[in-house]
């Protein structure tokens, strides 16, 4: 076997933990985990994944895949963020409506470069509703509104805007969520391919197939025609 086949392959005790006494359990349980992922796309798709990795972790504390946990924590925190988004309606409006993104961190300079900065391709401005209010200030409530914004340093403006935190200024529109989610799957889907090919070494070829056979199925064979 070359040196190349022994580096992809875990010591038989790293499949045996899998295995345990449960016959099989905790392996047929990562199966499932990678085949859902497999068949998924965009959010759902990076949760499940992050969900693997975590099962894996619990079965086997050490680590034995060449996947960094702190790179697992950052994608699924804001996954799980962008996953949850809040829509609300507009104020004083009867349509239309705005998002708010509950970020699962302290809102500083220190978390917006260790979780937003990576992916976040806005280059500081996002597109917002500036200002809702049926009042007869409305100009002056507006270029107050515009003028703090303006004055916000990128990593208040980004947080500011997200979370919907200035009252009945800044919403984030549809369309910049939309737009933030799809940079972070962008962003994030090569890394989680990458986690794919990991995981995948801790499971048997013969589960997966098992496994599969239980979730999906399989199809008929065709009947032969009749002579």
């Amino acid at each position: 076997m070359s040196e190349k086949e022994k580096k992809g392959k875990f010591p038989p005790i790293e499949v045996r933990a899998l295995r345990r006494k449960e016959e099989g359990t905790y392996e047929r349980l990562l199966c499932q985990l990678l085949i859902r992922a497999n068949s998924s796309t965009g959010l759902e798709k990076i949760d499940l994944m992050c969900q693997a990795f975590f099962r894996t972790k619990s079965m086997l504390p050490h680590n034995p895949v060449e996947i960094k946990e702190d790179e697992v924590e950052v994608i699924y925190t804001v996954c799980t963020a962008l996953a949850n988004v809040v829509v609300c309606s507009l104020p004083h409006s009867s349509e239309g409506s705005y998002c708010k993104i509950m970020w699962a961190f302290k809102q500083d300079r220190e978390n917006y470069e260790r979780f937003i900065k990576p992916w976040n391709k806005s280059e500081f401005r996002l597109v917002y509703y500036p200002y809702i209010g049926n009042d007869y200030k409305w100009e002056e409530n507006y270029e107050k509104a515009r003028k703090y914004f303006d004055s916000l340093d990128d990593v208040n403006y980004f947080f500011c805007i997200t979370t919907g935190r200035h009252g009945n200024s800044g919403l984030l529109t549809k369309s910049s969520y939309h737009s933030l989610k799809n940079w972070f799957i962008v962003w994030a889907m090569p890394q989680v391919d990458g986690w794919f090919m990991e995981l995948s070494k801790l499971v048997d070829q013969s589960v997966f197939d098992s496994v599969f056979k239980t979730m999906y199925g399989t199809k008929e064979k065709e009947k032969e025609p009749e002579e």
